[in-house]
Protein backbone atom coordinates (compact mmCIF):
# COMPACT_ATOMS: atom_id res chain seq x y z
CA UNK A 1 0.00 0.00 0.00
CA UNK A 2 2.60 2.31 0.88
CA UNK A 3 4.55 1.47 -2.35
CA UNK A 4 1.50 2.19 -4.10
CA UNK A 5 1.34 5.55 -2.48
CA UNK A 6 4.80 6.65 -3.04
CA UNK A 7 4.35 5.94 -6.74
CA UNK A 8 0.81 8.19 -7.26
CA UNK A 9 2.69 11.09 -5.46
CA UNK A 10 5.69 10.52 -7.52
CA UNK A 11 3.94 10.29 -10.41
CA UNK A 12 1.59 13.46 -9.45
CA UNK A 13 5.03 15.26 -8.60
CA UNK A 14 6.21 14.42 -11.91
CA UNK A 15 3.21 15.51 -13.79
CA UNK A 16 2.89 18.61 -11.73
CA UNK A 17 7.01 19.47 -12.28
CA UNK A 18 6.32 18.86 -16.00
CA UNK A 19 3.37 21.08 -16.03
CA UNK A 20 5.39 23.91 -14.04
CA UNK A 21 8.27 23.65 -16.71
CA UNK A 22 5.70 23.82 -19.71
CA UNK A 23 3.82 26.91 -18.13
CA UNK A 24 7.34 28.31 -17.64
CA UNK A 25 8.78 27.59 -20.73
CA UNK A 26 5.75 29.07 -22.62
CA UNK A 27 5.71 32.64 -20.59
CA UNK A 28 9.65 33.00 -21.34
CA UNK A 29 8.54 32.10 -25.11
CA UNK A 30 6.03 34.96 -24.93
CA UNK A 31 7.64 37.27 -23.05
CA UNK A 32 10.71 36.82 -26.11
CA UNK A 33 8.37 37.32 -28.67
CA UNK A 34 7.43 40.44 -27.00
CA UNK A 35 10.88 41.68 -26.49
CA UNK A 36 11.58 40.89 -30.23
CA UNK A 37 8.40 42.60 -31.44
CA UNK A 38 9.04 45.65 -29.12
CA UNK A 39 12.96 45.72 -30.60
CA UNK A 40 11.07 45.22 -34.42
CA UNK A 41 8.74 48.15 -33.52
CA UNK A 42 11.55 49.94 -32.38
CA UNK A 43 14.21 49.41 -34.54
CA UNK A 44 11.50 49.50 -38.01
CA UNK A 45 9.56 52.93 -37.18
CA UNK A 46 10.06 54.55 -32.97
CA UNK A 47 14.08 54.97 -34.25
CA UNK A 48 13.49 57.06 -37.61
CA UNK A 49 11.11 59.37 -36.62
CA UNK A 50 13.50 59.72 -33.44
CA UNK A 51 16.10 60.20 -35.62
CA UNK A 52 14.26 62.61 -38.51
CA UNK A 53 12.17 64.62 -35.87
CA UNK A 54 15.34 65.48 -33.88
CA UNK A 55 17.18 66.26 -37.33
CA UNK A 56 13.89 68.44 -38.17
CA UNK A 57 14.21 69.80 -34.49
CA UNK A 58 17.54 71.21 -34.94
CA UNK A 59 17.24 72.63 -38.28
CA UNK A 60 14.33 74.22 -37.42
CA UNK A 61 15.75 75.78 -34.15
CA UNK A 62 18.79 76.66 -36.32
CA UNK A 63 16.55 78.72 -38.61
CA UNK A 64 14.38 80.36 -35.57
CA UNK A 65 17.72 81.67 -34.23
CA UNK A 66 18.49 83.30 -37.20
CA UNK A 67 16.10 84.85 -38.17
CA UNK A 68 15.34 85.87 -34.40
CA UNK A 69 19.39 87.62 -34.39
CA UNK A 70 19.31 89.21 -38.00
CA UNK A 71 21.52 86.31 -39.11
CA UNK A 72 22.08 87.66 -42.73
CA UNK A 73 23.98 85.08 -44.18
CA UNK A 74 21.77 82.07 -43.17
CA UNK A 75 18.70 84.17 -43.89
CA UNK A 76 19.89 84.89 -47.53
CA UNK A 77 20.72 81.06 -47.80
CA UNK A 78 17.15 80.27 -46.77
CA UNK A 79 16.04 82.76 -49.23
CA UNK A 80 17.34 81.42 -51.89
CA UNK A 81 14.60 82.05 -54.80
CA UNK A 82 11.68 83.93 -55.73
CA UNK A 83 9.45 81.34 -55.57
CA UNK A 84 9.20 77.13 -55.34
CA UNK A 85 8.58 77.36 -58.95
CA UNK A 86 12.53 78.69 -59.74
CA UNK A 87 13.91 75.69 -58.05
CA UNK A 88 12.92 73.53 -61.64
CA UNK A 89 15.39 75.60 -63.04
CA UNK A 90 18.16 75.24 -61.23
CA UNK A 91 21.23 73.26 -61.55
CA UNK A 92 22.64 70.58 -59.56
CA UNK A 93 26.16 72.82 -58.35
CA UNK A 94 23.11 75.00 -57.08
CA UNK A 95 21.43 72.47 -55.29
CA UNK A 96 25.00 71.94 -53.63
CA UNK A 97 26.13 74.92 -53.21
CA UNK A 98 24.03 78.48 -52.99
CA UNK A 99 20.55 76.34 -52.80
CA UNK A 100 21.52 73.28 -50.71
CA UNK A 101 20.45 74.95 -47.30
CA UNK A 102 17.05 75.92 -48.60
CA UNK A 103 17.11 72.87 -50.44
CA UNK A 104 18.10 70.44 -47.92
CA UNK A 105 15.55 71.83 -45.18
CA UNK A 106 12.95 70.57 -47.17
CA UNK A 107 14.81 67.64 -47.79
CA UNK A 108 14.70 66.99 -44.15
CA UNK A 109 11.37 68.11 -43.56
CA UNK A 110 9.47 65.90 -46.38
CA UNK A 111 11.43 63.19 -44.41
CA UNK A 112 9.88 64.00 -41.05
CA UNK A 113 6.43 63.82 -42.96
CA UNK A 114 7.13 60.40 -44.38
CA UNK A 115 7.96 58.96 -41.07
CA UNK A 116 4.97 60.52 -39.53
CA UNK A 117 2.42 58.78 -42.35
CA UNK A 118 4.72 55.78 -41.81
CA UNK A 119 4.17 55.17 -38.08
CA UNK A 120 0.97 57.02 -38.07
CA UNK A 121 -0.62 53.81 -40.23
CA UNK A 122 0.80 51.66 -38.40
CA UNK A 123 -0.30 52.77 -34.83
CA UNK A 124 -3.20 50.30 -34.63
CA UNK A 125 -1.23 47.33 -34.99
CA UNK A 126 2.05 49.07 -32.86
CA UNK A 127 0.48 48.15 -29.70
CA UNK A 128 3.24 50.57 -27.68
CA UNK A 129 2.96 50.14 -23.60
CA UNK A 130 0.24 51.57 -21.53
CA UNK A 131 -1.18 54.74 -23.10
CA UNK A 132 1.96 56.21 -25.52
CA UNK A 133 0.29 54.99 -28.52
CA UNK A 134 -2.62 56.98 -27.73
CA UNK A 135 0.08 59.83 -26.61
CA UNK A 136 2.25 59.42 -29.97
CA UNK A 137 -1.00 59.88 -31.75
CA UNK A 138 -0.95 63.08 -30.09
CA UNK A 139 2.11 64.76 -30.75
CA UNK A 140 2.44 63.69 -34.16
CA UNK A 141 -0.76 65.85 -34.92
CA UNK A 142 0.87 68.50 -32.62
CA UNK A 143 3.69 68.37 -35.31
CA UNK A 144 1.52 68.35 -38.20
CA UNK A 145 -0.50 71.05 -36.88
CA UNK A 146 2.83 73.12 -36.48
CA UNK A 147 3.20 72.68 -40.64
CA UNK A 148 -0.18 73.45 -41.32
CA UNK A 149 -0.52 76.59 -39.07
CA UNK A 150 -1.27 80.13 -41.01
CA UNK A 151 -1.64 78.14 -44.63
CA UNK A 152 1.53 76.71 -44.39
CA UNK A 153 1.88 73.01 -45.78
CA UNK A 154 -1.43 71.79 -45.75
CA UNK A 155 -2.24 68.36 -43.39
CA UNK A 156 -3.19 66.14 -47.04
CA UNK A 157 -0.50 67.47 -49.16
CA UNK A 158 1.62 66.49 -45.80
CA UNK A 159 0.59 62.77 -45.61
CA UNK A 160 0.35 62.92 -49.96
CA UNK A 161 4.60 64.12 -49.64
CA UNK A 162 5.05 61.17 -47.06
CA UNK A 163 4.27 58.75 -49.01
CA UNK A 164 5.88 60.27 -52.23
CA UNK A 165 9.20 60.16 -50.36
CA UNK A 166 9.04 56.59 -49.53
CA UNK A 167 11.15 54.37 -52.50
CA UNK A 168 8.89 51.64 -52.30
CA UNK A 169 10.48 49.37 -54.38
CA UNK A 170 13.48 49.38 -52.19
CA UNK A 171 11.58 49.97 -48.80
CA UNK A 172 13.66 53.44 -48.11
CA UNK A 173 13.41 57.03 -48.11
CA UNK A 174 14.90 59.03 -51.48
CA UNK A 175 18.28 60.34 -50.88
CA UNK A 176 19.02 63.85 -51.20
CA UNK A 177 19.85 63.33 -54.18
CA UNK A 178 17.36 61.62 -56.10
CA UNK A 179 14.84 64.20 -54.36
CA UNK A 180 16.96 67.16 -55.96
CA UNK A 181 16.57 65.09 -59.49
CA UNK A 182 12.78 64.85 -58.83
CA UNK A 183 12.72 68.96 -58.35
CA UNK A 184 14.02 69.42 -62.02
CA UNK A 185 10.21 68.23 -63.30
CA UNK A 186 7.96 71.23 -62.55
CA UNK A 187 4.94 68.78 -62.59
CA UNK A 188 6.29 66.72 -59.01
CA UNK A 189 8.18 69.64 -57.47
CA UNK A 190 4.84 71.11 -57.64
CA UNK A 191 3.67 69.01 -54.60
CA UNK A 192 6.30 70.41 -52.58
CA UNK A 193 6.19 74.01 -52.99
CA UNK A 194 4.58 74.24 -49.61
CA UNK A 195 7.12 73.12 -47.82
CA UNK A 196 9.54 75.84 -50.02
CA UNK A 197 7.39 78.40 -49.62
CA UNK A 198 7.08 77.85 -45.98
CA UNK A 199 11.09 78.03 -45.35
CA UNK A 200 10.69 81.15 -47.94
CA UNK A 201 8.65 83.04 -45.80
CA UNK A 202 9.81 82.16 -43.06
CA UNK A 203 13.11 83.50 -44.14
CA UNK A 204 11.17 86.65 -45.03
CA UNK A 205 10.29 86.98 -41.29
CA UNK A 206 6.86 86.33 -42.14
CA UNK A 207 4.87 83.77 -40.11
CA UNK A 208 7.66 83.70 -36.91
CA UNK A 209 5.10 82.01 -34.52
CA UNK A 210 4.53 78.42 -36.66
CA UNK A 211 8.09 78.06 -36.60
CA UNK A 212 8.46 78.17 -32.68
CA UNK A 213 5.10 75.96 -32.31
CA UNK A 214 7.17 73.34 -34.85
CA UNK A 215 10.17 73.59 -32.69
CA UNK A 216 8.11 72.90 -29.69
CA UNK A 217 6.57 70.34 -31.01
CA UNK A 218 9.19 68.61 -32.24
CA UNK A 219 10.78 68.80 -29.00
CA UNK A 220 7.91 67.05 -27.16
CA UNK A 221 7.71 64.49 -29.70
CA UNK A 222 11.85 64.19 -29.79
CA UNK A 223 11.48 64.11 -25.67
CA UNK A 224 9.00 61.71 -26.03
CA UNK A 225 10.75 59.39 -27.88
CA UNK A 226 13.89 59.41 -26.15
CA UNK A 227 12.13 57.64 -23.12
CA UNK A 228 9.80 55.53 -25.25
CA UNK A 229 13.16 53.83 -26.96
CA UNK A 230 14.84 54.59 -23.47
CA UNK A 231 18.04 56.00 -25.05
CA UNK A 232 19.78 59.48 -24.87
CA UNK A 233 18.46 62.71 -25.17
CA UNK A 234 18.36 63.15 -29.42
CA UNK A 235 17.83 66.69 -28.48
CA UNK A 236 20.76 67.40 -26.45
CA UNK A 237 23.36 68.53 -28.85
CA UNK A 238 25.24 71.76 -30.03
CA UNK A 239 23.18 74.60 -32.04
CA UNK A 240 26.43 74.97 -33.93
CA UNK A 241 25.62 74.12 -37.17
CA UNK A 242 27.21 74.16 -40.82
CA UNK A 243 24.18 75.90 -43.29
CA UNK A 244 23.77 72.82 -45.02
Amino acid sequence: MDAILVTAVSAITSLAVSLITLYVGGLQRRRDIERARQAEIQRGYLNPLRFHTSEVHHRLDEILRAVEADDDDRRRALDAVETPADVSTKPAEWLTGHGCYLTSTVYLTVCLFCWIERVRREIPYLRLQGKDDTVLTGLLLQVQRAFLKDLGVYYVLQTSIGEDMWFQDEGRLYTYREFCQRLSDPDTRIWFDRAFLYFLETARNQKIDRVSEAVEATRVLGSFLDNVVAGGSSLNRSQNHALA
